[in-house]
């Protein structure tokens, strides 16, 4: 090839892609196809560019979905945190409700020894009311004071 024809085309190739210089012939073809490839590169349009790209563009948009669902299935308002902290206070009220049912139970075994039993109907007289049969003296004692209730008079 004459070397004035590659200068031509150089010239043509060179106002076609308003490119500032071109490599020479000399250095090789393989650097001239590069260059043009770059400047053919660099002249798209962003939109054809993100097409092209368009898996790892998708690829990235998932990974971004996926991190926002584990995290709002962890620590959203119906997620796993709350779900434990729904479980702990479900175990908790349950033992509280066995509490109050053995209670109850024995309130009730109470009461009904109080309807039919005249030994704890009266046993419960003498405890809290303080009645006596005719002839029996009651001795009270006072209670005992408390820290609460001493007075703060200095001693002597």
């Amino acid at each position: 090839m004459d070397l004035r024809v590659v200068r031509d085309r150089t010239a043509s190739l060179r106002s076609r892609f308003k490119a500032s210089a071109l490599p020479e012939p000399e250095e090789g073809v393989r650097q001239a196809g590069e260059y043009v490839l770059r400047v053919v590169d660099e002249t798209r349009p962003v939109w054809q560019r993100a097409f092209e790209r368009r898996r790892k563009i998708a690829t990235g948009g998932i990974a971004i979905l996926t991190i926002w669902f584990f995290a709002h299935l962890f620590f959203g308002s119906n997620g796993m945190v709350a779900y434990t902290n729904k479980r702990s206070e479900n175990s908790h009220l349950q033992e509280q409700i066995q509490d109050l049912q053995k209670e109850n139970e024995a309130l009730q075994g109470h009461v009904t020894s109080l309807k039919t039993d005249p030994a704890a109907i009266e046993r419960e007289a003498r405890e809290h009311l303080h009645y006596a049969k005719p002839g029996e003296v009651i001795y009270v004692t006072p209670e005992p004071i408390t820290p609460k209730q001493q007075n703060n008079r200095a001693g002597k």
